[in-house]
């Protein structure tokens, strides 16, 4: 071939590539969330045995991973050891990757029932957070905030990533995150959870990554007096969102009601953060869970929220609607 036209199949194949690569994209994923459940834990029935067939059913899904979202039992009934290594072993059978992020039954709450929430904590890091790895029989690896010598205690803190989007676990139970109960505790964590965060969205801006996927056991969107819990958490998280530009989602439960909207504000431009969502899963006595499943797009980010089982009480709103209540 003369070298004028080689040169010229040389660069048709480079544009070739460049116009394939900008229009290229991974496949969409999914993954499946559900929490707050079960709470017939003190007399094991119909939730108990419904939560098991769930956990069936989404290893029979497409889900990638699951993530229970915090709260697997009541918050009354005891804390004790044998029902802390059952949750796990009930978590360790998932056919699918298994993340679990703690809640305020799981051990803020624990005081109700005689035991003292800090010695719950650790036991919950024993069980849930030996390794790097996730629960279930496939695992999939997790980064550790106890990798930094500086959050040690912080196990549980988690981050992993797949394809264009980065997953964050953290440690945010409900009843106001031990705010009043046990300041000092709080003060140390929240302060873990902040640098959490600035680590997992400097991450994210450097590799231009697509999405951000939070997950954490509280609504902090709950009316509160300020300052609360959580009041720091969301100052820090409305800074992260305005300097990213991908989709930032935080996906937790407590409140036990389905919503999927956009309830956090910008006070700078006076909206609601058009990248910004909302998700919260069922909780007890409703066994059901989320599916959902995210593609990153050239035209951006989509998110696709279904019910696993069937079910329309699940609460939805448009980008710049009123949050639901």
């Amino acid at each position: 071939m003369a070298p004028r036209f080689a040169a010229t199949a040389r660069a048709i194949a480079l544009l070739t590539a460049l116009m394939t690569a900008a229009t290229a994209h991974a496949a969409p994923l999914t993954f499946a969330v559900f929490g707050d459940t079960p709470y017939d834990d003190a007399h094991p029935g119909t939730e108990t045995q419904s939560y098991l067939d769930m956990l069936q059913e989404i290893g029979r899904s497409d889900a990638r991973f699951v993530v229970h979202i915090g709260d697997f039992k009541n918050g009354s009934t005891p804390c004790s050891d044998a029902l802390f290594e059952q949750r796990r072993n009930e978590f360790d059978a998932s056919d699918k990757p298994l993340i679990f992020v703690y809640g305020d039954n799981d051990w803020t709450d624990c005081w109700r029932s005689g035991s003292h929430p800090p010695a719950r904590l650790d036991k919950l890091r024993q069980l849930f957070a030996a390794g790097d790895m996730s629960l279930g029989h496939t695992r999939i690896a997790l980064t550790r905030q106890s990798s930094n010598a500086a959050y040690a205690s912080y196990r549980e803190n988690v981050q992993w990533t797949d394809g264009n989007i980065l997953f964050v676990g953290l440690n945010v139970p409900g009843s106001n995150n031990n705010f009043t109960r046990m300041p000092e505790e709080y003060r140390a964590r929240n302060a873990a959870n902040l640098a959490w965060l600035d680590a997992a969205f400097g991450h994210a801006r450097a590799q231009a990554l697509g999405a951000v996927i939070l997950f954490m056991q509280a609504d902090p969107f709950l009316p509160r007096a300020r300052p609360n819990g959580y009041t720091e958490l969301l100052d820090a998280l409305r800074g992260h969102v305005a300097e990213f530009a991908g989709l930032v989602a935080l996906v937790h439960g407590d409140s036990h009601v389905c919503r999927v909207d956009y309830p956090l504000w910008d006070r700078v431009n006076l909206r609601y953060f058009p990248n910004f969502r909302r998700i919260e899963t069922f909780g007890a006595p409703r066994v059901n869970w989320l599916r959902l499943t995210l593609d990153i797009t050239p035209g951006g980010p989509e998110l696709t929220v279904t019910p696993g089982r069937w079910s329309a009480a699940c609460c939805r709103r448009e980008p710049g609607a009123e949050p639901c209540s």
